[in-house]
């Protein structure tokens, strides 16, 4: 009898399992747009109101267009502020270890 009840618990929580995988997937999976819609929202022709083509206006005078941001004067203004940011990192770890290796302090009653 004890076998029994074993297996018809063990199928009672897979049963559950699948239940609730099934609700979960039906209720928080995210949608798939439809093939209609999303060719419509893809099309240039439906831009916002006051939406501007983006210009290059290195593009016009025939020169090439490079990536922007990578001359040395901006890497070099990146590796600062990750240095400083890594200073903030290095503060704020300070801190979290003081915190936890605080000591208990006894208080007093009133």
């Amino acid at each position: 009898m004890g076998k029994t009840f074993a297996w018809g618990g063990g199928i009672l929580v897979i049963l559950v399992l699948a239940a609730g995988g099934w609700y979960w997937s039906a209720h928080y999976a995210p949608s798939v747009p439809d093939v209609g819609t999303l060719a419509t929202s893809t099309d240039s022709s439906a831009k916002p109101a006051g939406a501007q083509q983006p210009t290059n206006p290195s593009s016009a005078s025939g020169a090439s267009a490079s990536a922007s941001g990578s001359s040395d004067p901006a890497v070099n203004s990146d590796l600062n502020s990750i240095d400083s940011q890594m200073s903030g990192f290095n503060s704020d770890d300070a801190s979290v270890d003081s915190g936890l290796n605080d000591q208990q302090v006894q208080q007093s009653s009133l």
